[in-house]
């Protein structure tokens, strides 16, 4: 009776091995091949990052925002995207790199970042290396409330958890393309405690 029980313990650790060994090689795999995360081919020449300076009431150079690009063939010309998923966060990496010596003695940088970026499971540590990489005094990170809006109730559920990580590394939030409706403020409302601005758009502003 022994030997059967101790048989069957077995096979119940094999089964149980082999299945999480199946979790971890399909989640490695899923991984590897989502568009935008490690394979930026998609995106090396459509998408950019400009650094736009920010000036302080004497003129001085405040800080940096590193603004999100689309390159439209049609007009030749950079233009605010208008659909962007799963955006490479070593896009910025790539940015911060080349700006770096630009940010000694600067307060502030500003980076606008995508739900996809916020929620990538590397995000946390891509805030940490920025922290640790450059001379800045002050983080803010930037989200589009559209962005925010069009993603599913898991995805605000993993926004809501990176924010309340990024309160504790002092990184200010910023909302943009904020409206006046209840619509929006349902929307955001769990967010308020961990954002710092919000961006109003006066297009959107009812009177």
């Amino acid at each position: 009776m022994m030997a059967s029980f101790e048989n069957f313990l077995w096979w119940i650790f094999i089964i149980f091995t082999l299945t999480c060994g199946g979790f971890c090689i399909e989640a490695h795999y899923r991984y590897k091949n989502k568009d935008g995360i490690d394979n930026e081919h998609k995106f090396s020449n459509k998408y950019k990052y400009f650094g736009q300076p920010v000036y302080d009431k004497q003129n001085k150079i405040h800080g940096y925002e590193l603004l999100l690009r689309e390159y439209n063939h049609h007009t030749n010309k950079w233009q605010l995207p208008r659909n962007v998923v799963d955006f490479p966060l070593s896009k910025i990496v790539s940015t911060i790199q080349e700006i770096n010596p630009q940010l000694k003695d600067i307060a502030n940088l500003s980076l606008n970042m995508t739900v996809s970026q916020i929620t990538d499971f590397r995000a946390e540590y891509f805030f940490t290396w920025v922290l640790g990489t450059t001379n800045i005094k002050q983080l803010v990170i930037e989200l589009d409330a559209n962005d925010i809006r069009r993603a599913n109730i898991f995805k605000r559920k993993e926004i809501l958890y990176i924010l309340r990580k990024i309160k504790r590394l002092q990184i200010k939030v910023t909302i943009e393309n904020v409206d006046s409706s209840k619509k929006t403020y349902n929307l955001l409302q769990q967010y308020l405690p961990y954002i710092d601005y919000l961006k109003f758009n006066i297009h959107y502003v009812n009177c």
